[in-house]
């Protein structure tokens, strides 16, 4: 099916929004480019394109819509995302190495929002191995056919094969909390980053 008629139903795979984003606009004439050489504003068209891509990747979807200064709306819209094997390839134009592996993207956190402007509810989903989601207090494994929902509102994606840093460990003072304690603060201190993003 067509784009218009997938957006006529409310439904959007990532990929199309990715197209939509990068794709060539035609300023608008309040929006004309001066040119220094013939001293004019002349029409002009703009296109945002990816140079270089991180290792950690996140996407925010925009899910608020702005009418007006005081009106706004909430987008409910389903966007369709990859768990696995997103392929940033065709979006990048910076210099490409043919030693480099290419850039396919593995999701492992989603934030989601439920609610509308005036009162919401954020929880995440994170792969820790295995994926959880974190609701306030409440942590429950779920299967990965789980995560992919119409309240996603950022998604992080880290580069396959890339090395990733992870902040340095602390010791614990002597007595201070047993390792099955630790590992649970840090599910939860993972958590806490998502969820104030």
């Amino acid at each position: 099916s067509s784009l218009s008629e997938t957006a006529r139903a409310g439904h959007f795979t990532l990929e199309q929004c990715l197209n939509l984003f990068t794709k060539p606009e035609v300023l608008a004439p309040e929006e004309a480019w001066y040119c220094p050489k013939c001293q004019q504003h002349r029409e002009a068209s703009k296109q945002l394109l990816l140079w270089r891509l991180p290792n950690v990747l996140i996407i925010q979807l925009k899910r608020f819509s702005f009418r007006s200064f005081i009106w706004r709306d909430k987008i409910n819209d389903m966007v369709d995302f990859p768990v696995r094997n997103l392929d940033l390839s065709k979006f990048c134009i910076g210099q490409k190495d043919e030693m480099q592996q290419p850039p396919i993207y593995d999701l492992y956190a989603v934030v989601n929002h439920y609610g509308g402007m005036i009162g919401g509810h954020y929880t995440a989903y994170a792969r820790l191995p295995r994926w959880r989601l974190f609701d306030d207090s409440t942590v429950t494994m779920v299967e990965e056919s789980q995560v992919v929902t119409r309240y996603a509102y950022v998604l992080f994606y880290r580069r396959r094969n890339s090395p990733v840093e992870r902040p340095p460990r602390f010791p614990s003072p002597v007595g201070a909390e047993s390792p099955s304690a630790q590992h649970v603060g840090e599910e939860h201190s993972h958590y806490s980053v998502l969820h104030t993003a």
